[in-house]
């Protein structure tokens, strides 16, 4: 199922082939129902294990090579299209985010991942790791498959188990592992943020409304991402900026107004400042680049 933002199309969670389940497993090789070669973007996450195959994954503007190994996750609401060979061969787990909601350690290291999306979209394991995780997909089937009780719960478990390996596979801060549930508060701020970040431009909005200081809030943000406040909200209002520029016909400003800005000068003032190129520049290299 979709439905339209502009003209960027938002795939939405079916579960009418998935047991009733906001969860899904499927071949890399399936019909998605829709080109996913063309540009789009989900309400749910994806997790693509590639065991075969070349060509490219262009997630929010950065292109990745599919190779076998390779491991991408996308998260909702990004845009991405994949442009595989026909021999391409691997699986796609599908969960929306209340498959994950009772598992508050899931949702932790989930938010983790998510505060570090510009390092976290994509890794290539050796087969002996790639493996390890890939073979957790049979054990979820299973699970499936074998259970006449309710099997979420071991089902959550594996997906943890997965990015858990995931996580450690990356590499990020190494003191996250071990400190996840304490990065609450910069998960709390990055959803609000996903929420209202076009409503909201200024870092105490949103210290106010998480009931913390706005020096508290800084202090999260550069300990789990090496930013202030306003540099993640500003990069978020740039890259909303961006895919509506590569994927709309809007012009630049009727993106303006979507972006809460009142005078359509000031926002392109403050895309070329933060990106280097006009709104007309941006969008004809990224024509030329992504399409």
């Amino acid at each position: 199922m979709s439905t339209p933002e502009n003209i960027i199309p938002v795939h939405l969670f079916d579960d009418a082939d998935s047991l009733g389940m906001p969860f899904k497993i499927e071949g890399l090789e399936v019909s998605a129902g829709y080109p996913s070669n063309t540009a789009h973007r989900h309400n749910y996450y994806e997790v693509f294990l590639f065991e075969q195959g070349t060509g490219e994954h262009i997630i929010d503007f950065t292109p990745y090579s599919i190779q076998p190994g390779c491991v991408h996750i996308v998260f909702p609401g990004q845009i991405h299209k994949l442009n595989r060979s026909q021999d391409s061969k691997g699986k796609v787990v599908t969960f929306t985010e209340n498959f994950v909601l009772p598992s508050q350690d899931l949702i932790d290291l989930i938010n983790n991942l998510g505060a570090h999306k510009d390092t976290a979209e994509t890794i290539v394991l050796n087969p002996v790791e790639f493996y390890k995780i890939y073979n957790l997909i049979d054990h979820i089937n299973n699970e499936i498959n074998g259970c006449n009780l309710d099997c979420t719960p071991a089902i959550r478990s594996y997906i943890y188990i997965i990015l858990y390996k995931y996580y450690l596979q990356k590499g990020i801060q190494k003191d996250d592992l071990n400190n996840i549930s304490e990065g609450r508060l910069f998960s709390k701020f990055k959803k609000m943020l996903e929420a209202k970040f076009k409503e909201w431009h200024m870092p105490g909005q949103y210290a106010e409304a998480l009931n913390t200081s706005l020096k508290v809030l800084n202090n999260e943000c550069t300990h789990y991402s090496a930013k202030h406040a306003s540099d993640i909200i500003r990069e978020r209002i740039i890259l909303e900026a961006k895919r509506l520029l590569f994927n709309t016909d809007l012009m630049s400003k009727e993106i303006a107004y979507q972006l809460n800005f009142e005078d359509p000068a000031h926002f392109s003032k403050f895309f070329k400042q933060y990106t280097g190129l006009s709104v007309k520049e941006y969008r004809e290299e990224s024509q030329k680049r992504f399409r």
